[in-house]
């Protein structure tokens, strides 16, 4: 058995980790959290509270979760790197990154892990823009132009560059070092992790929005994507 397989084989034993980042999503977490734990009964599951002003950590100890908090909101690729260095230095091997709001379905994870055991991938990226009917307009113009860029940059297909939900290998989170604090630090990670071999797919996702705003500011947030993808 090669190492992948080997890897593969343990994707679920007890030294893997699911990193939440959170502001003040506490009414969100009360149906997320046990719906996650159900799936992944063995996997860590750490919050990291982005100096939320409800009760975000509360609910999140109460239900068994590791938490680490922020003093201040400080965006969520802060929050995200607090989660890689958190699993890197308890040497986790694989890392589920879920988004707090409920936009990400507990009901998913088994196609992440099913994708990374059968596609040979370690990079699985969830796929919003399979059905986009309830996505807001300016945030499907905003990520299609960023997957089109990323998928010319890196030479490998992305279908949904700014979908939060993803399966990623350590192998593409150790020694990645960060320039940026919000939500391009995804983009970031992506193409750290891509410039070191990395191999993607993707796994097709409900769209949810409930009915909220996104959080993502259209032209100053899809500015920071374009901004990290040429520059890096």
């Amino acid at each position: 058995m090669n190492r992948w397989n080997t890897e593969r084989s343990r994707l679920c034993s007890q030294n893997q980790l699911i990193v939440i980042p959170c502001y003040d999503h506490g009414a969100h977490l009360r149906e997320l959290l046990p719906s996650v734990h159900e799936k992944l009964p063995s996997w860590d599951i750490l919050l990291v509270d982005d100096g939320s002003t409800d009760d975000s950590s509360l609910i999140a100890g109460i239900c068994g979760c590791r938490v680490i908090r922020h003093p201040e909101n400080r965006g969520k690729g802060a929050a995200l790197c607090s989660g890689i260095q958190w699993g890197l230095a308890r040497d986790k091997t694989w890392f589920l990154f879920m988004d707090a709001d409920g936009q990400h379905p507990a009901e998913s994870i088994p196609w992440f892990l099913e994708a990374a055991e059968g596609a040979k991938a370690t990079f699985v990226m969830g796929n919003r823009l399979g059905d986009v009917s309830s996505m807001p307009r300016h945030r499907l113009v905003s990520n299609r132009l960023t997957s089109q860029l990323l998928s010319w940059k890196i030479g490998q297909k992305i279908h949904d560059s700014q979908c939060g939900f993803r399966l990623v290998h350590r192998d593409w989170l150790a020694g990645f070092k960060p320039t940026t604090r919000h939500y391009e630090t995804e983009t970031e990670i992506l193409l750290h992790a891509a410039r070191n071999g990395a191999r993607f797919a993707s796994v097709n996702i409900p769209t949810i929005y409930r009915g909220q705003p996104s959080s993502i500011h259209n032209i100053r947030d899809s500015f920071r994507f374009v901004r990290v993808i040429v520059t890096h």
